[in-house]
């Protein structure tokens, strides 16, 4: 009987640890899907909505894989997009962002992200896929698996979660301006009369 008890408690353990990686690795997913859809936009104010819309179904079925190089490409590239000008008479606005690290930092977080994905596809593939939820030393070894992953995923994890934390408050702000008195007194200005 204690042998079924121990078994019983080892594979919940095992899969409490299965969804806490996996939980984890799916927010990390929905943070690259949200910083790659914000990653750079630009349209007229009335279009922007439909912009951000267009951005998030673009990225929508991308996998953790293509979604995390998408993300080094542009997050830690060094270029700039240059807004489009515009010669009509409606306002336009563009939102970009860029992390401007020093070379060495950006190999870092690159190589960090990339084994995030690596970590991720171990679990999914090769783990779970030798997982004997029927031994206690198959739940036990997992466990102990999942508990290290999840000690090397997690500064990732905090990383993304404040980038995403920050462009939010950027956005929050931006909103915030563009609905003031002041950028419709600034606007005024560089309009040119009719």
């Amino acid at each position: 009987m204690t042998a079924d008890i121990t078994l019983a408690d080892a594979r919940d353990q095992a899969l409490r640890k299965i969804g806490r990686n996996m939980v984890n690795f799916q927010k990390m997913e929905g943070m690259l899907k949200f910083l790659n859809a914000q990653e750079a936009m630009s349209g007229s104010l009335k279009d922007i909505p439909e912009v951000v819309a267009r951005a998030k179904k673009s990225i929508d079925r991308q996998p953790m894989g293509q979604l995390a190089e998408a993300f080094v490409r542009s997050a830690y590239s060094s270029a700039q997009n240059a807004a489009e000008l515009r010669k009509d008479s409606e306002v336009w606005a563009s939102f970009s962002f860029r992390l401007e690290l020093a070379p060495a930092l950006v190999i870092e977080r690159k190589k960090a992200l990339r084994a995030v994905v690596a970590e991720r596809n171990k679990l999914v593939h090769k783990w779970l896929a030798s997982f004997d939820p029927n031994s206690a030393e198959s739940c036990l070894s997992l466990g102990v698996d999942l508990d290290e992953q999840h000690a090397r995923i997690w500064p990732e994890f905090e990383t993304l979660k404040a980038i995403v934390q920050a462009v939010r408050e950027y956005q929050r702000e931006a909103m915030q301006y563009l609905a003031s008195d002041a950028f419709l007194a600034e606007l005024k200005e560089r309009i040119p009369s009719a």
